[in-house]
């Protein structure tokens, strides 16, 4: 057995011990996920009896938690390394967090603590902790630079500014969602445009679209088809909104035939006869969800300012994101993006065409070049804040989510990061 954990510990025989427990976790909780897991599993995978589990960690959780962590802690870029113009400080910066959080094992264990987020609120909030401290390192640089003249000062925005790098990099869920890392090539070229935004802002970044380049990838017709009824309709309303509920609520997995016929009142041999089996259901209700948000709009007034109506349309996305049922379905399709990864990717696009849309006008009605598709993924991620608001506690308020959107469209217009001589006092 060879991994991270291994090679970290001293050899003793309690660091070893504990080692091999992490590690058969990490690899059970990969292939099973959390909810199947059971401390007899680990314990038996890593040769030891239950009671040194429990030695070492109080339960489960605590056990699921020291693994995720122990995969986001591990170093990539320290303080000696922030040297140089700032290009190249967070150019390497971003290489780090990039690669610390979308190696394929990293993915696959943040999606586990993510889909725990409504069961278990306390593992996911370490994530969400961790993620924040990660950021420190870059925010204290921030404000050195700033002290030297090199950069304009953040002031309180300071700690947010340095959290969003990180998330535009690794663009928010969009890789929890079925989607593969980018090879090296294309990583180089995702950090260096979203560096470029922070330098400058969009509109002098020299990134344009070729002409194979999509905007956006159309959600698709996949398990989204019109159903032919085979039930009254008042039946077949109360079995699609039964179904539509529990999925939201309980995912895949936790959502059985038994309880919707409970709470519906529709035989099972009528489900299966007009679905074919639950996976049908499932694609049938949740593409439905995904049609719905790709065809949608979102609604904000656009100007020839464009920095203002930018700020408008990224409180517009930020509200619908923070919507409970948007956040319900992000989870239920980071949880299902293994089983349907066609279905999550669709859902990620859907999200991208209805963003694109209003993103085009707002910058037509700023008489500017429609923006590519790097640059729309990007906007979506400052506007939704990433997997903050999924994984994060609280939903922001008012005054916040003003703050955020003010601050997601400063990042698009202008960049956060200019010659002290280009500003205005």
């Amino acid at each position: 057995m060879s991994n991270s954990f291994l090679e970290a510990t001293a050899p003793n025989k309690a660091q070893d011990r504990k080692a091999r427990i992490m590690e058969s976790a990490a690899e059970l909780i990969l292939k099973q996920g959390f909810e199947r897991v059971t401390l007899d599993q680990v314990a038996a995978e890593a040769r030891v009896g239950k009671q040194a589990i429990y030695e070492s960690f109080d339960s489960k959780e605590a056990l699921f938690r020291a693994v995720v962590l122990a995969e986001l802690s591990r170093p990539t870029i320290g303080s000696p390394a922030f040297e140089g113009d700032v290009q190249t400080v967070l150019e390497e910066y971003g290489a780090g967090v990039f690669d610390r959080y979308l190696a394929p094992r990293s993915v696959g264990l943040q999606r586990a603590n993510i889909v725990l987020t409504r069961r278990r609120p306390a593992i996911a909030a370490a994530l969400h902790a961790q993620r924040r401290d990660a950021a420190r390192i870059l925010a204290d640089f921030l404000i050195e630079e700033a002290e030297k003249g090199g950069i304009i000062r953040l002031g309180d925005e300071v700690f947010d500014v340095a959290t969003r790098l990180g998330g535009v990099i690794t663009e928010g869920s969009r890789y929890f969602l079925g989607f593969d890392p980018p090879g090296p090539s294309e990583r180089n070229l995702q950090i260096k445009l979203c560096v470029s935004l922070y330098l400058r802002g969009c509109l002098y970044v020299a990134h344009h679209p070729s002409e194979s380049e999509p905007i956006f990838e159309e959600p698709g017709a996949e398990g989204v088809a019109a159903v032919q009824m085979r039930l009254p309709r008042d039946r077949f309303e109360a079995l699609w909104n039964a179904a539509a509920e529990f999925f939201l609520e309980f995912g895949f997995d936790g959502v059985n035939i038994d309880s919707l016929i409970e709470q519906s009142g529709v035989s099972r041999a009528t489900i299966y006869r007009q679905f074919g089996n639950k996976e049908g259901l499932f694609r049938r209700i949740i593409g439905a969800e995904i049609e719905a948000i790709g065809s949608g709009v979102l609604e904000a007034p656009f100007t020839e300012d464009l920095e203002t109506s930018l700020a408008g349309l990224a409180r517009t996305a930020l509200d619908a994101h923070l919507t409970k049922r948007s956040l319900d379905l992000h989870i239920v399709m980071i949880e299902s993006a293994m089983l349907f990864p066609g279905l999550a990717q669709r859902f990620y696009n859907a999200q991208i065409a209805r963003l694109h849309r209003s993103l085009a006008a707002a910058f037509n009605a700023a008489g500017i070049e429609a923006p590519n598709a790097a640059i729309v993924r990007a906007f979506h991620t400052l506007a939704t804040f990433g997997l903050r608001f999924i994984v994060g506690p609280g939903r922001a308020t008012r005054s916040e989510r003003d703050i955020l959107s003010r601050q997601a469209s400063r990042i698009m217009v202008r960049g956060i990061l200019q010659a002290p001589s280009d500003l205005v006092t």
